[in-house]
């Protein structure tokens, strides 16, 4: 049987990027999906828990247009006494991710649950990754 040399091990290289420009174009479309909104159940805060994108999807989940979100507090459409807001948030500002769920209220008043993952962009912007769960009324 003949024995087959071994390849050279050839260190991955590291590649430094200057400015958002210089990234390959599969990566500036992951960011722009993020920062865009364009995933289903996705909405993206500032570090004032305003609502800068809102995913059309979540939004009519919500009672609401996308667009009449944008801008509106997290603590706007969070079912009352159901979560500190305030230490929640702070938590998740040094932490840089979270997940847990977290109930939404509707315009018409119901409760609507969410599953979340959430991670940071930025100092400023950070995004969450919702799914819809079923709650007893």
């Amino acid at each position: 049987m003949m024995q087959r040399s071994k390849k050279p091990y050839v260190p991955p290289a590291i590649k430094k990027y200057s400015s958002p420009t210089d990234l390959p174009q599969h990566v500036r479309e992951s960011i722009a999906d993020i920062t865009e909104g364009t995933v289903a159940l996705r909405v993206i805060v500032d570090d004032q828990r305003r609502y800068q994108s809102v995913s059309p999807i979540f939004a009519e989940l919500l009672g609401y247009d996308a667009e009449e979100l944008h801008g509106k507090r997290i603590d706007d459409v969070t079912a009352r006494g159901t979560i500190d807001i305030e230490f929640a948030f702070n938590a998740f500002l040094k932490l840089g991710e979270m997940d847990g769920l977290w109930v939404f209220e509707r315009r018409d008043g119901k409760k609507v649950l969410f599953h979340y993952r959430a991670r940071r962009i930025d100092d400023q912007l950070s995004y969450a990754d919702l799914e819809p769960l079923p709650l007893a009324s």
